[in-house]
């Protein structure tokens, strides 16, 4: 039919048509290819509709990603067919050619006449007609790839194109690849909600992908600061991480500057030829200003039409991003920016800068303009914008960005100011630098000295809730308490920012000293102040706050209603990644979901809660990676759980965050790790240590993110000491806590402490009283489903769940705990204990006694004066005994069950 070369699809071997067998191959999947997780979930989420646009640059994994959904349906035993396009499919009858050719591979039976009318050279518009009506008629799913559908531009073949997709019966499915916007309108179909648009945003790799790729290309681990450099740089551009490879590979570095002759040839080749010198100034421009929309340039640069040209930039895909949470604005990919910048006279960009920063204020633009500022290395106009916009900037709480301008500008402008010496003391403290923002603060009496008329009643007030903030973080409540109502009585409505974080402190106070009635009251003040001046960060801290009340007291349900509306608000941010607030509640929700048993949705908002932390120089970063070592944990990964432990402390360590804020929380958790490794003696001693810190302060064990930590710790302590057999000096703890602290004990940490006791009172053969604590942990947590509680204190329960009466048992409650934890069937405490007992020989208990006091195999063989052989084989059976796999898991049943 047409010229072609020797390469013939197998399945058209018989017939007379010739075609690249490579353009109709499905694409193979490299041995260490990157698996797109969230892009192959949102094809599933969109399953039924009923064609998908790849629409990004080049270099974002597009062909690849679909490749991996095609191998997916196929491994489903759906028909796939693949076709890549070139240029010369504008011919519309080559056009339609390769389609029933790529759909006669994939199925036989799929269009047999549009085959055969090919064959017998009937005209295009036949055979359009024979496909359309046989496209209308599969009864089954077929899946149908079209790649690079931008080289299609001619009228005749994209008619064909609409006609296919409009015409297709429910069962075609298809999917088209493009480095430019789609050639057609398809917004009626996006509209009809039958159509999905996979954008640059939605393939770009998330850090864990990047991780993945550079640890196939990396013969070294890489250092985390590294790892964060290429992901920032690289932004999820894959062509992006083959440069910085490259570059690595040449000069030994990451970072790029933009002049490196590998990122230089790439840019001038393969995209400087597609744009053209309206659009290359308007790129250069962007260069300089980061991020804009087309006012912003117009006003700047003092030109029209910006907003068309970086329009058309946007739909030819060519590394000028879409802003999505603001659609008007735009960015460059950061190493075309670089390349860009390292071309450019910065000198001459001066006067622009100072231009943008006066358009970004008068716009509302406070963070981004006191930057442009300082970029134009106009400190003076920083101060000044800083001065006169202090509170909307504070109340996003982004302390890295505080922390970088308290760096760029001098300490004689910053302490010439009481404005500014108020804006960087709240930086410093909330950054837990305490002893700095005590300094800075003292700088406040060179005003006094001068003239006590200087300071306003508001400023004062302003330095007296800082010193509140910082004394509660020390420990020292009750001076917090009075610091605090002293700003209150000071500050004035447009302080609103000091007035509602102190309303959060005294909240978070309250919280500490278990009067969960006083911090609602406080949390309830600090929404209405937040409300009343619009400010959607500090409303979404006082949805934090208000959810962490819930769930102590817990109700899981209303707290996670909480956190999805601080979270909804969120949506409303141009930059969530640079509000505090986003990775709070990411954080906490990533908290209520893993107490209610869904650990890989707890994981993914945990992972995306740090990252922001992380961004805004947050301390509410060790709330996540301390639930993430508790997952690590769960799931056994014990290596991964100190991981993340030793990662946050290098992180609050290299951020100068005193040890006193975060140390007594590590050394808790590590606690639980010892003792999962059965080193007791360890554990003893880490619970020592914090237990004397309450010594000298009753609230040392009572930081500002967890209030509760005290509990944990009590926790630990008993699980320590039931596992090493002091059984009734554990439950004198529980009993202690029951008795004397009821009152002030809330409903979620009374749950741990009524089915521990259960646990211990069992153990102790008191089995009635028992299950009456089994049940009311139960009865507290159903409410909720709060089912983690269940399956951390699964072991030795068996026999309790057993005697639950049929209709609990029946409950989904149960059943949902029962199918994620180990029951056997011995049920009672002491048919275990004869159990286990009738199974062990006389010589097995005596090395296990020895295991259980930690000497070794050749220990054990000397004092029984038996050979090395012989103990191993004696350490085997007991395992096998058991049902264990370890020594560690041998002691733990053992004493479970009262052996040893």
């Amino acid at each position: 039919m047409f010229s072609i070369e020797n390469s013939v699809v197998k399945t058209l071997s018989e017939s007379r048509i010739r075609v690249l067998a490579m353009k109709l191959q499905l694409p193979l999947l490299p041995l260490h290819f990157i698996r797109r997780e969230s892009v192959m979930a949102k094809l599933d989420a969109h399953a039924d509709h009923r064609f998908h646009v790849f629409e990004a640059a080049s270099g974002y994994g597009k062909s690849l990603a679909l490749a991996q959904w095609m191998h997916l349906k196929k491994q489903q035993k759906e028909v796939v067919a693949w076709l890549t396009l070139d240029p010369k499919e504008n011919d519309a009858l080559r056009f339609l050619t390769y389609l029933v050719c790529a759909l006669h591979s994939a199925d036989k039976k799929c269009v047999p006449l549009s085959l055969k009318a090919l064959e017998q050279d009937e005209s295009i518009e036949d055979i359009a007609h024979l496909l359309h009506q046989e496209l209308a008629a599969i009864n089954h799913i077929v899946h149908i790839a079209l790649d690079d559908i931008h080289h299609i531009n001619s009228a005749e073949s994209l008619e064909l194109l609409s006609q296919w997709i409009e015409y297709a019966g429910p069962n075609v499915k298809w999917y088209f690849t493009s480095q430019q916007t789609f050639p057609f309108p398809i917004s009626r179909y996006i509209g009809q909600g039958v159509c999905s648009i996979y954008s640059e945003d939605d393939l770009k790799l998330s850090r864990d992908e990047t991780l993945q790729w550079l640890s196939h290309t990396f013969k070294e681990p890489l250092e985390h600061s590294d790892v964060d450099a290429i992901f920032e740089q690289s932004a999820g551009w894959f062509t992006g991480l083959v440069l910085i490879k490259t570059l690595h590979d040449q000069k030994q570095q990451y970072w790029v500057k933009g002049d490196e002759t590998i990122i230089e040839s790439y840019f001038a080749e393969q995209w400087r030829p597609t744009i053209s010198p309206d659009e290359l100034e308007i790129c250069q421009q962007l260069a300089i200003l980061e991020k804009a929309n087309g006012l912003y340039l117009n006003a700047v640069y003092e030109r029209e039409c910006s907003s068309e040209i970086l329009a058309s930039l946007s739909q030819k895909h060519l590394l000028v991003l879409r802003d999505k949470n603001a659609n008007s604005w735009f960015y460059l990919h950061p190493l075309l920016r670089a390349y860009l910048i390292s071309s450019m006279d910065g000198l001459a960009q001066t006067q622009n800068m100072e231009r943008a920063s006066e358009w970004l204020h008068q716009h509302q633009h406070h963070v981004e303009a006191v930057e442009m500022a300082l970029k134009a290395g106009n400190k003076q106009q920083a101060a000044k914008l800083l001065q006169s916009t202090a509170e909307s900037i504070l109340e996003e709480q982004d302390i890295a960005q505080l922390l970088q301008w308290k760096k760029q500008l001098p300490d004689d402008v910053i302490t010439a100011s009481p404005r500014l010496v108020v804006i960087f003391s709240w930086t410093l403290a909330l950054a837990q630098q305490f002893d700095d923002a005590e300094r800075l603060m003292a700088q406040m009496d060179r005003f006094l000295l001068l003239d006590t008329s200087i300071l306003p009643e508001s400023v004062s007030g302003q330095l007296f809730a800082i010193r509140a903030y910082i004394a509660r973080s020390r420990g020292k409540i009750s001076n917090a308490i009075q610091l605090s109502k002293q700003a209150l009585d000071k500050l004035d409505d447009r302080s609103y920012m000091a007035k509602t974080v102190t309303y959060f402190n005294l909240s978070n106070i309250y919280m500490t000293l278990n009067k969960l009635a006083e911090a609602r009251q406080y949390n309830r003040l600090s929404f209405e102040t937040a409300r009343s001046v619009g400010s959607i960060h500090l409303e979404m801290l006082a949805l934090h706050a208000q959810a962490r009340i819930e769930q102590v007291k817990g109700n899981l349900y209303l707290a996670e209603k909480l956190l999805n509306e601080g979270l909804a608000l969120a949506e409303r941010l141009m930059n969530p990644q640079r509000a505090a607030a986003y990775g709070r509640l990411l954080i906490y929700k990533g908290y209520v979901v893993w107490l209610r048993n869904q650990p890989d949705e707890a994981e993914q908002l945990l992972l995306q809660g740090v990252d922001v932390s992380e961004h805004c120089h947050d301390s509410y970063i060790i709330m996540g990676y301390i639930l993430l070592n508790n997952l690590a944990r769960q799931r056994g990964q014990l290596e991964k759980a100190y991981g993340y432990l030793s990662r946050v402390e290098a992180i609050l360590q290299y951020w100068s965050v005193p040890g006193f804020t975060y140390q007594p929380w590590l050394s808790t958790m590590r606690v639980n790790l010892l003792i999962d490794e059965n080193k007791l003696d360890a554990a003893q001693a880490n619970l020592k240590y914090l237990y004397d810190l309450l010594e000298q302060n009753e609230y040392a064990l009572s930081p500002e993110h967890y209030p509760d930590l005290r509990g944990l710790v009590d926790v630990f302590y008993v699980r320590a000491k039931s596992i090493s057999g002091q059984h009734k000096v554990a439950l004198k703890l529980l009993d202690k806590k029951l008795d004397h602290g009821l009152p002030n004990q809330q409903g979620f940490a009374l749950i741990f402490v009524y089915l521990m006791r259960a646990l211990l009172r069992y153990q102790l053969g008191q089995e009635d009283n028992a299950l009456q604590d089994f049940r009311k942990a139960i009865t507290m947590a159903e409410k909720n489903f709060c089912i983690m509680p269940f399956i951390e204190y699964s072991q030795g329960m068996s026999a309790l769940y057993n005697q639950l009466p049929t209709n609990i048992q029946q409950k989904e409650f149960i059943r949902t705990i029962l199918s994620n934890i180990e029951v056997n069937d011995g049920g009672h405490h002491n048919q275990a204990f004869a159990q286990v007992r009738s199974i062990i020989s006389q010589r097995e208990l005596a090395v296990l006694k020895l295991i259980a006091e930690g000497l070794s195999n050749q220990e054990i063989a000397e004092r029984l004066f038996i050979s090395l052989h012989t103990v191993k084989t004696h350490a085997r059976r007991i395992n096998s005994k058991l049902g264990v796999k370890s020594r560690t898991q041998a002691i733990i049943k053992a004493r479970e069950v009262g052996v040893i």
